[in-house]
């Protein structure tokens, strides 16, 4: 899953920001950057879902934040926003879960469980007045 490669490829630039080597920090973002691309570009904008119009934010939040994090050098908000991209993993975990069990409603599904993520730290940054 791609989640789990954008997790891998920011917690290895964490890693890379503690160890002081800004090359390989870089190399790990610069990957990380490419998958928040290739999520948001997969999403199907035209379905006029709310969920999808909530990924479509997090995803242009995720993306500024690490990059201003990467300026900053702050392994500390980049755990934070790790953080919020595990929450919507696990909410797509939740989501592939009910379809493989052969629930119809999986709109519904993702909807719930896109707000369930949404929960404390997504909804802070993403339901708040940014821009991009």
């Amino acid at each position: 899953m791609l989640y789990d490669q954008l997790v891998k490829d920011l917690r290895n630039a964490g890693a890379a920001m503690r160890a002081d080597n800004p090359e390989v920090c870089a190399s790990e973002i610069k990957h990380a950057l490419l998958i928040i691309q290739q999520l948001e570009g997969s999403l199907d904008r035209t379905t006029g879902e709310e969920f999808v119009t909530w990924l479509v934010r997090f995803y242009a939040l995720i993306r500024s934040r690490i990059v201003e994090i990467q300026v900053k050098r702050s392994h500390e908000e980049l755990d934070e926003q790790i953080a919020m991209i595990l929450d919507v993993r696990g909410a797509w975990q939740a989501v592939e879960s009910k379809n493989t069990s052969g629930d119809p409603s999986s709109t519904e599904a993702a909807s719930v469980s896109m707000s369930a993520a949404q929960g404390a730290r997504a909804e802070e940054y993403v339901g708040s007045n940014w821009s991009a």
